[in-house]
């Protein structure tokens, strides 16, 4: 099975910082970002052009502050320029979802285990895969979710529950998906959804 993976971005570096900014603050001016990044407005126009172009950035509305001079036009993501499948695997099912660029659940499914072995709960993962992908336009990459010990974002080096050791889970769905996939521990997951997308979005610092 192989299904079209546009990356989130096309950019890294400093462009991609600017899309991340619009992502976790937009709609946010042109001057606030400047601001965050440290970078003169020229900077920031040339870093955001190829994003607007691309699809993955927008203008949006007008807004003054009292002075004189034309009213900036707030920067904001594309929603639905981009699609993710997240999972959480369980001790006897894999739960997923489909969601847009700002992780709204677009579509949701789930698959009973039979099996712990690494084996089937990859196949049951790549099933799951295969549906969700039907339901939106496209799927940039995939996040699951492990209650264990996780390694650079592929490798879980320990999931008791599952009785998984040393098992490279994200590379192993990379082939059968043909689709970027991260893998993290499910409560780091989970804050970092709040942190970006929830209850902590805007905070330094959540409990």
């Amino acid at each position: 099975m192989r299904i079209a993976t546009p990356p989130w971005t096309p950019e890294s570096g400093v462009t991609q910082s600017v899309a991340l900014e619009v992502l976790l603050n937009g709609p946010i001016s042109r001057t606030e970002i400047a601001r965050r990044l440290n970078l003169s407005q020229g900077s920031l126009t040339r870093l955001s052009t190829p994003l607007i172009e691309r699809g993955l950035l927008v203008e949006v509305g007008e807004r003054t502050d009292g002075r004189a001079g034309r009213p900036s036009r707030p920067l904001d993501v594309v929603v639905d320029s981009r699609h993710f499948i997240g999972m959480k695997v369980t001790a006897d099912e894999v739960i997923a979802v489909a969601t847009d660029l700002r992780a709204t659940v677009l579509a949701s499914a789930s698959a009973k285990l039979s099996s712990r072995e690494a084996s089937g709960v990859t196949k049951a993962i790549g099933g799951l895969v295969k549906d969700l992908a039907k339901r939106v336009p496209s799927v940039t990459a995939i996040g699951v979710g492990v209650g264990g010990l996780v390694d650079d974002h592929t490798m879980v080096t320990s999931a008791p529950f599952l009785g998984w050791t040393n098992f490279p889970l994200g590379s192993m769905l990379e082939t059968l998906t043909g689709i970027p996939t991260v893998v993290e521990n499910d409560v780091i997951a989970f804050t970092e959804l709040e942190h970006w997308f929830g209850a902590g979005r805007g905070l330094d610092r959540l409990l």
